[in-house]
């Protein structure tokens, strides 16, 4: 198995195009999880993902372990042997901040500010310090 990256113009078209169904072909989830199979000339099989969970629920279904098993090629959006933890940062820093002046209170409901507020000093991180950020990385810290 070759494992190569996805130039970003590249997934992204991918994406596009799944997004808007403009595949020829069909589309169908498989068992409830965030494997795609897109059937045309050929069978490709697609794997969202959630990058960062805990260690508990980081086992994959039985489907997807099987469906990398039988692949003759398995592509990355990174390339994962070559990006470090840097790059991350980096790419959360300028993807994960609001850039349009409003704040994380301004960005989800009282309800979710207030569960953020408690669990942030569970955590002993000030939630004022989490306030530039997008909801996603509050979530994520």
């Amino acid at each position: 198995m070759k494992n190569s990256p996805i130039p970003p113009r590249v997934s992204t078209a991918i994406f596009l195009l799944l997004a808007f169904g403009w595949c020829a072909g069909s589309l169908c989830a498989q068992e409830k999880s965030f494997l795609w199979q897109v059937e045309g000339n050929n069978r490709v099989y697609i794997l969202g993902s959630i990058h960062l969970l805990r260690k508990a629920d980081s086992a994959l279904k039985p489907i997807i372990d099987e469906t990398i098993a039988k692949a003759k090629r398995l592509v990355f959006e990174i390339d994962l042997l070559n990006e470090g933890p840097e790059k991350m940062q980096q790419l959360v820093l300028k993807r994960g901040m609001n850039l349009d002046g409003k704040t994380l209170s301004q960005k989800v409901s009282s309800e979710t500010m207030q569960m953020a507020t408690v669990w942030a000093n569970d955590l002993g991180i000030e939630i004022k310090m989490l306030s530039p950020f997008k909801p996603w990385v509050a979530g994520m810290t």
